[in-house]
């Protein structure tokens, strides 16, 4: 967000620098606007999440978490076979 917002106050000190023409100025002002609401809906979305996606989520770093220690128990298993 804050990336964005420098972008947006960088082109617009070179715009009032004379350096880029009123149309390029116009066009990235409103690429940049919409990254910005963009990126906000997507905080928004992160801040609403339902207790199913919050489960989900614990759910799948727990297995991942398991995956994790029976990949290093095989592998000592291994190192002890050989």
């Amino acid at each position: 967000m804050c990336a964005v917002r420098r972008r947006i106050d960088q082109i617009y000190m070179d715009k009032a620098d004379g350096k880029i023409s009123e149309d390029f100025w116009q066009r990235k002002t409103a690429e940049w606007q919409l990254e910005e609401q963009q990126v906000l809906i997507a905080m928004q979305g992160l801040e609403q999440a339902s207790p199913d996606m919050l489960l989900t989520a614990k759910r799948t770093l727990e297995l991942a978490n398991k995956a994790i220690f029976c990949m290093l128990r095989r592998i000592r298993l291994n190192k002890a076979n050989c």
